[in-house]
């Protein structure tokens, strides 16, 4: 389901529009996982201006060592068009995609001359609009090859569109392409989102907390409440802290937490086990598993997370509940007894000690009932300041009125 992106979809159909009117272009989308990009262009080949030609293909994980494999899929409906072109140009393409049986390696720079020489006959017939998802795996040589077309496309009727997650394309197609970067859906889309992806209506507060967790990703506000049970999305059973992730949320982010080292796995838990996420806190419960915060610099360079001014800050808050869910139950409570034993926070130390807890335990519930008996004392204060305040209120206005008559 689309929903929102009217500026986005806009963008991507002028440019389509763009290749039946002869001003050919490229243009890169690029965004977190899951914030849409593959819905943007599936919606762009799908409602195509009549009488183009669309050709797609996606760059698959595990093709990236295979040359001219995206390539080969793109062009696999344009035989015809291959055997138009001149002899050299021809037998490249056609060595690079499979089609003659040789020793000889394809050269690549013509690979990528004959691929553009494939879009202008093309074009010569009917416009073209070209859309290669998830760049990221598109193997190099068909990425070199799409570079090449890229630069050359203003005067054809061509458009070439193509997606991508950001930070994960590397030069050429960084220069090359013009990008269009996707934000997260307003507040107001990701509500319509959710209210229509969710089974049950959703108590308010679980409302609240939903969104908060996705932060405007779509597949996160799609899937989010296939993790939690009827009752916890009608707010008659707690949610949990963090959030849980499954299905296409956990593809998404969780192979690069996966990917890290060990070392870096382990510190990105307890900054998730966290919460609160103060540096002082966590560089102290690290210490005690025999990690420092440098472990993070993985996670760091990633993406993943960022230090600064004093605190561990994860870049999506579903990061933060996949580095947290996918690791054992006993390290996660090991991460938390770790985090109570360095917290000085009365009420933040009393959450971890329960957290940590295998069975009932002493000393985490008198930390509760002591954390407990603040909150009541912090709330009946805050209330009695705000009665007095709307008490000075309403004598205020009754003076005005007064002054008034």
């Amino acid at each position: 389901m689309l929903v929102g992106r009217k500026t986005e979809r806009a963008t991507l159909r002028a440019r389509a529009e763009g290749a039946v009117a002869g001003h050919g272009s490229a243009l890169l989308v690029t965004g977190e996982p899951g914030i849409g990009k593959t819905v943007l262009l599936d919606d762009l080949a799908e409602g195509a201006p009549a009488g183009l030609t669309v050709l797609r293909a996606n760059g698959l994980e595990s093709s990236t060592e295979l040359p001219f494999a995206a390539l080969a899929g793109l062009l696999a409906p344009a035989e015809s068009a291959i055997d138009a072109l001149p002899a050299p140009q021809g037998r490249a393409l056609r060595l690079a995609l499979g089609l003659e049986r040789t020793e000889e390696a394809a050269d690549g720079l013509a690979v990528a001359v004959a691929t553009l020489g494939v879009f202008a006959a093309l074009a010569m017939r009917r416009p073209v609009l070209a859309v290669v998802d998830d760049l990221q795996w598109v193997d190099e040589p068909s990425r070199a090859a799409l570079a090449f077309v890229a630069r050359r496309l203003a005067r054809l009727h061509v458009a070439l569109v193509c997606g991508a997650r950001t930070g994960e394309v590397t030069e050429p197609e960084g220069s090359v392409f013009p990008t269009l970067a996707l934000a997260p859906l307003k507040p107001r889309d990701a509500g319509d989102l959710l209210a229509h992806t969710a089974r049950v209506p959703l108590d308010g507060r679980v409302r609240r907390r939903l969104l908060e967790a996705a932060a405007g990703n779509p597949l996160a506000l799609v899937e989010l409440p296939t993790a939690l049970s009827d009752g916890q999305l009608r707010g008659e059973q707690p949610l949990g802290e963090p959030l849980p992730v499954n299905g296409g949320i956990e593809r998404a982010f969780g192979a690069r937490i996966a990917r890290l080292p060990e070392l870096a796995r382990r510190a990105l838990l307890v900054a998730a086990a966290a919460e609160a996420g103060a540096v002082g806190p966590v560089a102290v419960a690290l210490a005690s598993q025999g990690l420092r915060l440098a472990d993070l610099g993985p996670a760091e360079a990633d993406g993943l997370v960022a230090l600064s001014e004093g605190e561990v800050r994860f870049r999506h808050p579903l990061v933060r509940s996949l580095a947290y869910h996918r690791e054992p139950e006993e390290a996660r409570r090991a991460a938390h007894a770790c985090l109570a034993a360095a917290e000085q926070d009365p009420d933040r130390r009393a959450w971890h000690l329960a957290a940590a807890a295998v069975a009932p335990d002493e000393v985490a519930a008198r930390e509760l009932d002591l954390s407990e008996e603040t909150v009541k004392t912090h709330t009946k204060n805050a209330l009695a300041r705000l009665e007095a305040r709307n008490r000075t209120h309403a004598v205020a206005i009754a003076l005005r009125e007064s002054l008034i008559e």
